[in-house]
């Protein structure tokens, strides 16, 4: 007959069942803790980094279009010829402001950041041809009048003032210009947004699988002790066993809640960029109908633009609008006001909604204690039974 070994004796038995419980606490908060890191990062990214640059992408892409707009307006018939102004320089301003932020929190690397900032190079050389224009403008005006109202004036210079601004428009729209890059970018950062519904699946399935574990392990200590130690009930264990339930049950809520929040600040960041979008398009639409009044090309020019061109160039360069956006073939300069107060509406909602995404740090601390103290409960239930062999 063999000799039994060290843990086929009862206290071996209450050591390895010891060891087997430390060791599954401890791999459950630790995929507990990656759980709360995962969910934090992204949270974190989404409402740091990826929402403010697809929002202040999308706009910078619609102050560059009323520019445009205002720029065409000034230095077209039936206005004065007085030149762009301040709108002009404030809505030029205000876009590269906004390229800047988006280009610092974007998330799609640095070559499409370096892309972003490129196009502060080219505005300028934008508001050359727009100060062409108006120079041809009124040197033309000064020389032959501005003629009826409505009507502009013949002639080479008044010609090169329309070609100054075409040149303008193309360096605007046409190509891998500004707006479309600056909707390519806007475009791969939305698509850097999360999946609604996304969750830590990985690192929260692990954890609940050892929790899991360890709680049928809680269970047999309990048996266990029963049995062999004729103990109606061990409190250590059962006390155990309440608090992972707590643990766990707390870790998957924290991470359902912000998993939650995220999707919501990403939809609220996919309303703000659709309305961004729709004011875009609406500004688009009406420098298309100013200029090809001007140009006798009214009935072309002023016909909505193709799949994905209000922001410029075409929806393989740019990417288009995103599919959860409305169509924004209904958008007209009369729904600029109203699309503006939407704007200042959905920016505080925005905000609110980026302010709740990131979970504060507290779990942590919490997750930690509550690690200690199931050791504790474990251990207060099989010391006292080592110290009954010993004795």
């Amino acid at each position: 007959r063999r000799a039994a070994g060290p843990t086929a004796t009862t206290p071996g038995r209450l050591w390895v069942l010891a060891a087997l419980v430390t060791t599954l606490t401890l791999a459950v908060a630790a995929t507990a803790a990656a759980t709360l890191v995962s969910t934090r990062d992204t949270a974190r990214t989404v409402a740091e980094r990826t929402s403010p640059a697809v929002v202040d992408a999308a706009r910078a892409g619609a102050l560059l279009a009323d520019a445009d707009l205002v720029a065409a307006r000034s230095l077209l018939p039936p206005n004065s010829w007085g030149g762009p102004g301040d709108q002009y320089l404030k809505d030029i301003k205000t876009a590269i402001q906004a390229l800047e932020s988006a280009a610092e929190n974007g998330t799609t690397g640095t070559a499409a950041r370096a892309q972003l900032l490129a196009v502060t190079s080219l505005l300028v050389a934008y508001q050359d041809n727009v100060a062409q224009a108006y120079r041809y403008g009124a040197t033309d005006t000064g020389a032959t009048g501005t003629g009826a109202a409505g009507v502009p004036p013949a002639g080479p210079v008044a010609d090169l003032e329309l070609v100054y601004l075409i040149y303008a428009a193309d360096l605007m729209r046409e190509g891998t210009n500004i707006l479309p890059t600056v909707a390519a970018f806007e475009a791969a950062n939305s698509a850097a947004l999360p999946d609604r519904g996304s969750w830590p699946w990985l690192p929260l399935g692990l954890h609940l699988g050892l929790a899991l574990v360890l709680l049928g392990l809680l269970v047999v200590a309990q048996v266990y002790l029963r049995r062999r130690f004729r103990r109606r009930l061990s409190l250590g264990p059962l006390g155990a066993a309440v608090l992972l339930v707590l643990l766990a049950a707390g870790t998957t809520l924290l991470a359902a809640r912000t998993s939650h929040d995220v999707d919501t600040t990403g939809r609220e960041t996919t309303v703000t960029e659709c309305l961004w979008q729709a004011r875009a398009t609406a500004v688009t639409l009406e420098r298309e109908r100013v200029v090809g009044e001007y140009a006798g090309a009214g009935q072309d020019t002023a016909r909505p633009p193709a799949d994905g061109a209000q922001r410029g160039g075409t929806g393989a360069q740019d990417g288009g609008t995103r599919a959860d956006c409305p169509a924004p073939a209904a958008a007209s300069a009369a729904s600029v006001p109203e699309l503006d107060r939407l704007l200042d509406d959905q920016a505080a909602r925005l905000e609110d909604a980026r302010a709740a995404t990131v979970p504060a740090a507290g779990w942590f601390g919490v997750l930690a204690v509550g690690t200690v103290a199931l050791l504790a409960l474990t251990a207060s239930g099989v010391s006292p039974r080592l110290v009954e062999y010993r004795k």
